[in-house]
């Protein structure tokens, strides 16, 4: 597998990363309306969702001397994809809260190690993936939510987490990688 196949996998993951961040922002109303939050709550579950990291940042960066950033990335998406589905299925605030948390714990997983070093071009497509991810869920949550209800825009994410997890944990890169080194 070379980079590039690495490189469009870290971008479909990345997307479903940004989806899961938007979700909030665009189906806020919908969950004042079916849980009697205010506004307040729902800043508190966007929070959740990035103040795991401040916390998961040290343990996972121990986690990567054990295990490869393939393992470490594939094991975030697919807790990514669950804390999407819990979200999703909640039936009370509380499984949005759970969902949120364990979707941003699997955030930090998320790293661009996999490319080369001075690879301007792949770091920049890998950088433009969460913009455009925010993007798509700008102009679709709102859409999903109203015609479908507001679980569904939380159940968005498993499609382009698990085929990014699937495809980085079975097919290891090939060739001469040299990674980013953060010492």
């Amino acid at each position: 597998m070379t980079r590039w196949h690495i490189l469009a996998m870290l971008f479909m993951a990345r997307i479903g990363l940004a989806l899961q961040f938007q979700t909030l922002g665009s189906v806020g109303d919908d969950l004042i309306v079916a849980f009697g939050l205010d506004y307040a709550g729902i800043g508190l579950l966007i929070g959740l969702f990035m103040v795991p990291g401040l916390f998961r940042a040290r343990p996972v960066g121990f986690a990567g001397r054990f295990a490869s950033d393939r393992v470490l990335a594939a094991s975030g998406l697919c807790v990514l994809a669950i804390g999407g589905l819990i979200s999703g299925a909640g039936a009370e605030s509380w499984t949005i809260d759970l969902g949120r948390v364990l979707a941003g714990c699997a955030s930090i997983f998320n790293s661009p190690r996999w490319l080369l070093t001075g690879s301007a071009n792949a770091m920049s497509i890998l950088v433009m993936s969460w913009p455009f991810g925010i993007a798509m869920g700008q102009g679709g949550h709102a859409w999903l939510a109203e015609a479908y209800g507001w679980w569904v825009p939380f159940q968005v994410v498993p499609p382009y987490c698990i085929p990014a997890a699937v495809g980085l944990f079975l097919f290891p890169p090939t060739g001469r990688f040299r990674l980013f080194r953060f010492r």
